[in-house]
């Protein structure tokens, strides 16, 4: 009996055809993967190249840090006779929405900027027991009204704001009422604003 090989020749010849197709479809599919993988590392390197070029040295991304509605914004008085920290906590004023920190600094000249981030910013400001506060908030005739805090028994007026005092919380009508004593134009701006908003 004569064997036929015809069959397992087709047969095998079929299965190196197969063979050599998925062999191309997988070097087909695999050099395209390489080549997307080029193609993105060169564009990334280019944006980052022309980036680079475009932003200065002194360009961070704190320079970058806006403060937003949400920011809070601490306010620490730092006493330097007995190291103790009084602060007082709230959201951003509308004045600072949209500033960086070099803003902030050239704002609040007499404060430090301890920590600026988009979600607090801490203000400092070093006081000793010796330096007296230069005014105080007071309620007059249902509006706030700022004093300069002299030695003298009588008061002479800085500034009578349009701020109702009947609008603002209990607890800060008493305050005022009690007066609130204030370090600096830069906290006096810092209580008004908050008093307005």
């Amino acid at each position: 009996m004569k064997r036929d090989y015809k069959p397992v020749l087709f047969i095998g010849l079929g299965i190196v055809i197969l063979l050599i197709c998925i062999y191309f479809v997988y070097a087909y599919v695999n050099n395209r993967n390489i080549n997307q993988n080029i193609t993105n590392n060169i564009s990334n390197t280019l944006e980052n190249e022309s980036l680079d070029k475009l932003m200065p040295e002194s360009v961070n991304a704190e320079s970058l840090t806006q403060i937003r509605p949400s920011t809070v914004v601490k306010y620490e008085h730092y006493n330097l006779d007995d190291g103790s920290i009084n602060y007082v906590e709230s959201s951003a004023p509308e004045f600072l929405i949209g500033k960086n920190r070099a803003d902030v600094e050239s704002t609040f000249t007499q404060w430090s900027v301890i920590n600026f981030t988009e979600e607090e910013v801490v203000l400092r400001r070093e006081l000793s027991q010796g330096i007296r506060p230069e005014y105080i908030m007071l309620e007059e005739d249902d509006v706030i009204v700022v004093f300069y805090n002299t030695n003298k028994n009588e008061r002479e007026v800085r500034q009578r704001t349009d701020i109702i005092v009947s609008s603002l919380p209990t607890e800060e009508q008493e305050r005022l009422r009690n007066g609130i004593y204030v370090h600096g134009d830069d906290d006096l701006m810092r209580r008004l604003e908050d008093f307005s908003s």
